[in-house]
């Protein structure tokens, strides 16, 4: 029995094989894939042989169901169409209830991982198939349908539904129902949102169809932005309302301001003035400038009610007449002007005081016969803790935000500051020419009454330089003065600034300099009567401030004399005192005029250097100046 089965199995066989192989469609029953309230990757439905899969997604509430599949590796994005979506968009997710529809073809497995869920979710798919012949796979032929019912199809199999190697498609004899088309002309009819190209006289111009049978021009690159010039309605401007383009006065209303700040200024601001924030989120009014002189703004750094901004000249001269001033934040970019007889005591606030930061600065200038001594608060001024500005003495001061900044401007001369000394003085000497006798030295042919004259090698900053020196006998001098023969040159009255910048070549116990206004010059070391730096080494190893007249007053520096070291001294009338001062510093002695010679008293204005024992003593010289109080210029009868 069982023989006979086996010979019907083979038979059956046999014309099974010999039948033409035929499409047959196959299609299975509903799968569930997940049905929960949770998450995860739920069940794995076997594709393997099936060219499609249908997926149902069921939701009670919100979720998300991502779609996967793989062929022989790891699970990947699975593409899907929404059943009954005209688009035919492509999804990978869906979250929500809804059917798709899945190219599977050549896959094996596919899962619907779900990832969030509010409520349960049921996924079911079910497989189907078209069986192809066996190794038609990716060939030309096979299926239903005709590639011409879309493109033209001229050369290969244009009855497949997919293009093989040989296969020529044009697209320009596309059926005019579809939404792209091509010709020399336009069709005579359309529908909305079709587009057509124009290949008529050789170029191409595209139309769209944007009413049934209307076409419409699309601008080339070229004609984009053509013809808009200003004033056309391609330009971008405030539009108020209508058909123009323009700018609404309602735009710029003071009510479209209140969506960027509380206004609880009662009115509106009038033309010129500045709205400016206060604390409490308040608005103040600040008026425009009052006068024609007044066209720069300053601000304080606070803007607050005790220190606001404010209208001011863009430059302006402050007299200050009084010996004592506080400076104002208001102050700021003002030129001082200091001019008390007697010295005057100038207070700034400390560099981190609201309106006294780093946009501060000013010019000051003592104008009148006293000293001005502008002194920080807590503050240091070029790291010290005043700033003196003798009469005729200026300075540009400025805050860094910490401390004050000067740049001083010395009573010889503004560029002073940078090593000139080319100065206001009416009387000066360099020494760059002269001849080597008594009333030919230097320019203004000085006298030198005793000693020895040479001319020294000039360095940096130091050109045309001389050396006098004694003789070699205990009480020689070496002396050098304006005038002629000798003699006197001035009375003290006269005198209001001398300068002198030397360098000894001598500095011991047996040697004595004395620099300034010199009544006698009679050997006795400490000198005559009159106002001078000295150095005396019995007395100090330091500069000294001496006035002298009958008795002796004299003041030691903190600066000790050194040999072949330049030091310039300054003494300058400051109303009833003489002030001293070492290297453009500050004032280091201020003694009355009243301990020096009378203003009628007769003397010389020059250096002195004396031995006190049986060698020579020389020292350099480099500038001498001499400022008279009453100018020559201004001199009369």
């Amino acid at each position: 029995m069982w023989m006979i089965w086996r010979h019907v199995f083979a038979v059956v066989a046999v014309v099974l094989s010999a039948l033409p192989a035929m499409a047959q469609v196959q299609q299975y029953g509903w799968q569930t894939l997940q049905s929960t309230t949770g998450t995860g990757s739920g069940t794995e439905l076997d594709i393997n042989g099936y060219n499609s899969v249908s997926i149902d997604v069921e939701m009670t509430s919100t979720g998300t169901v991502t779609l996967k599949i793989k062929g022989d590796g790891s699970y990947r994005d699975l593409t899907c169409t929404s059943a009954g979506d005209t688009s035919a968009a492509l999804v990978t997710s869906v979250t929500s209830s809804t059917q798709l529809v899945c190219s599977t073809f050549g896959l094996s497995k596919i899962q619907t991982p779900i990832t969030a869920n509010g409520g349960t979710i049921t996924v079911k798919a079910r497989v189907s198939n078209t069986m192809a012949r066996r190794g038609s796979v990716g060939g030309g032929g096979g299926g239903s349908g005709d590639v011409t019912d879309v493109w033209g199809c001229t050369t290969g199999n244009c009855n497949a539904l997919t293009g093989a190697a040989g296969d020529s498609f044009d697209a320009g004899s596309a059926d005019s129902s579809k939404p792209a088309t091509r010709s020399t002309s336009l069709p005579g009819t359309c529908i909305e949102g079709q587009l057509h190209q124009d290949t008529d006289s050789g170029g191409s111009e595209t139309y769209v169809c944007t009413a049934s049978n209307t076409w419409s021009k699309l601008a080339a690159t070229s004609e984009i932005g053509a013809g808009v010039t200003d004033g056309d309605k391609g330009d971008i401007t405030v539009s108020g309302s209508g058909a123009t383009w323009t700018v609404d006065a309602a735009a710029k209303a003071h009510a479209l301001l209140d969506p960027i700040h509380t206004d609880t200024v009662a009115g509106a601001p009038v033309v010129g003035d500045l709205l400016i924030a206060d604390s409490g989120n308040l608005w103040s009014s600040l008026g425009g400038p009052t006068s024609a002189s007044e066209r720069c703004f300053y601000s304080t750094g606070t803007g607050t009610a005790a220190n606001p901004p404010y209208w001011g000249p863009c430059s302006e001269v402050k007299s200050v007449t009084g010996t004592t001033y506080t400076i104002l934040a208001s102050d700021n970019r003002k030129l001082l002007a200091f001019s008390n007889a007697s010295s005057t005591a100038v207070t700034l606030s400390q560099a981190t005081t609201a309106g006294f930061g780093n946009s501060l600065y000013f010019f000051a200038k003592a104008v009148g016969a006293g000293t001005a001594t502008i002194t920080p608060t807590t503050s240091t001024i070029n790291g010290a803790a005043s700033l003196a500005l003798a009469p005729n003495e200026g300075a540009i001061i400025w805050s860094n935000g910490t401390n004050h900044e000067a740049l001083k401007i010395s009573a010889s001369s503004a560029s002073e500051a940078v090593g000139l000394r080319t100065s206001t003085f009416v009387i000066e000497e360099e020494f760059c020419s002269g001849l080597n006798s008594n009333g030919n030295i230097g320019n203004h042919g000085l006298y030198m009454a005793s000693g020895t004259f040479q001319n020294v090698n000039p360095t940096t900053g130091h050109p045309c330089i001389i050396n006098i020196a004694s003789g070699a006998v205990s009480g020689n001098l070496g002396r050098l003065f304006f005038g002629a023969n000798d003699s006197p040159t001035a009375v003290m009255g006269d005198v209001q600034h001398m300068r002198f910048l030397i360098r000894p070549q001598s500095v011991d116990a047996n040697t004595s300099i004395r620099c300034g206004f010199i009544v006698t010059t009679a050997t006795t070391l400490e000198g005559s009567d009159g106002v001078y730096m000295s150095y005396l080494n019995s007395a100090s190893d330091n500069w000294r401030a001496v006035t002298r007249v009958t008795s002796l007053t004299a003041t030691n520096s903190s600066v000790a004399a050194g040999i072949d070291t330049w030091v310039q001294f300054d003494i300058v009338r400051n109303g009833s005192n003489w002030d001293f001062s070492l290297n453009q510093g500050a004032p280091f002695a201020t003694p009355a005029t009243s301990t020096g010679p009378s203003a009628t008293t007769a003397g010389k204005v020059g250096c002195v250097i004396e031995t006190a024992a049986a060698a020579a003593k020389s020292v350099d010289y480099d500038y001498y100046g001499w400022a008279p109080l009453n100018p020559l210029s201004a001199r009369h009868p």
